[in-house]
């Protein structure tokens, strides 16, 4: 984490359902998230788009990232976000490279512990949804059925 993209691609996941990425291993759709797509705009448009929503994102909304965050690296075409939990300060990491035009690699995941209980979904989510309400931008979102096996594991809070 923190390298950035390696021949295009971010790391992918340990296999816990604690992690997101769009660089999954073809065998592990449990851990697959679809990049973000923007069109008519280009890279650095797109990013300045993302870094704008980064400015706009509430800490403690959905009772996540209640620590709040800071942005660990920046470059021009990549971004990494260590989130922090309110209670216990555990962070995760958020990474979003935009790895060829028209597409962002995103990729977030908790640092411990085997469950997330919904937090790197909901974060994820967020940032979809701000970025869907942006001209250009086409971000799914994950849920229940997009991924069943992650919500099975994580449903406990």
């Amino acid at each position: 984490v923190g390298a950035g993209p390696v021949d295009g691609k971010l790391k992918f996941c340990t296999g816990e359902p604690n992690c997101f990425t769009s660089n999954s291993l073809d065998e592990d759709l449990d851990h697959y998230y679809p990049p973000w797509q923007y069109k008519g705009k280009s890279r650095d448009q797109a990013m300045e788009d993302f870094l704008a929503a980064v400015a706009k994102y509430p800490p403690g909304h959905d009772n996540i990232d209640g620590g709040g965050f800071k942005i660990a690296k920046q470059q021009d075409n990549y971004v990494w976000i260590q989130f922090e939990s309110a209670k216990r300060g555990f962070i995760d990491d958020f990474e979003v490279a935009l790895v060829e035009d028209g597409k962002a690699a995103v990729r977030s995941s908790s640092r411990l512990g085997y469950l997330d209980f919904g937090v790197n979904a909901k974060r994820i989510n967020w940032f979809a949804e701000a970025l869907n309400k942006v001209d250009g931008w086409s971000c799914a979102t994950i849920d229940a059925k997009s991924n069943p096996e992650y919500f099975a594991q994580n449903a406990g809070r």
